[in-house]
């Protein structure tokens, strides 16, 4: 090992990547020299706590660069934080992963459609129907008919991958009804809006008859 800069670092040597790729800008430095492919600069190993520690206040606390390799790990790596890649995620292992979240993603979407807008096999024939128009950002005017009277409705408010929420309203003697619902606008779009009375099915998934599906 040989001994590092003993002096105050001078600041005309300190630019852009030297300040890294120097070793006389080190306070201490391994360098293997010898010809063996297995020389190691530095070495760090502990039986029962930290081999090597690596800290800084205000900067990159360990940086590692190398013609084959700039890091290997051998054993589980956890990380506390955000994982920036700026390269190829090469694994095959995470890219059947992500490919696999994908189709998750379409089933659960497929799912959902299926449960909440009354889109069974089999024919249902839907109960009441609703209008849905804007009425100021992230307001919308929903009236519907064909209910039965006086009964309390649900509203349901979805996009094609998520739930929203769910909103009140309650008929009249005609079984019609009009309600304002305002909820944040999501980032995805269309939404959809469909009603019930709460009158059950044996047929859709969800136990219930729905009105149409009306888009905003």
């Amino acid at each position: 090992m040989s001994g590092g800069y003993q002096g105050p670092l001078n600041p005309g040597q300190l630019q852009g990547s030297d300040v890294l790729d120097r070793p006389e800008n080190a306070i201490i430095t391994g360098i293997a020299e010898e010809s063996r492919s297995n020389s190691i600069g530095v070495f760090g190993s502990s039986v029962n706590s930290t081999g090597v520690y690596a800290k800084s206040d205000n900067g990159v606390a360990l940086r590692a660069s190398g013609g084959e390799l700039a890091a290997r790990f051998e054993g589980t790596v956890k990380v506390r934080g955000d994982l920036s890649v700026r390269g190829t995620l090469s694994n095959a292992a995470i890219t059947e992963l992500l490919l696999r979240i994908e189709e998750l993603e379409s089933q659960v979407a497929t799912l959902i459609q299926r449960l909440d807008f009354s889109q069974p096999t089999h024919h249902v024939t839907n109960k009441g129907s609703i209008n849905v128009g804007p009425s100021g950002l992230g307001k919308y005017q929903v009236t519907g008919s064909g209910f039965d009277p006086n009964a309390n409705i649900l509203i349901r408010a979805m996009t094609t991958i998520r739930y929203i929420d769910d909103f009140p309203a309650v008929a009249n003697g005609n079984g019609q009804f009009q309600t304002t619902v305002s909820f944040n606008p999501p980032s995805e779009s269309p939404i959809f809006f469909a009603a019930t009375d709460g009158s059950g099915s044996d047929i859709d998934l969800s136990g219930r008859r729905w009105s149409n599906t009306a888009q905003a």
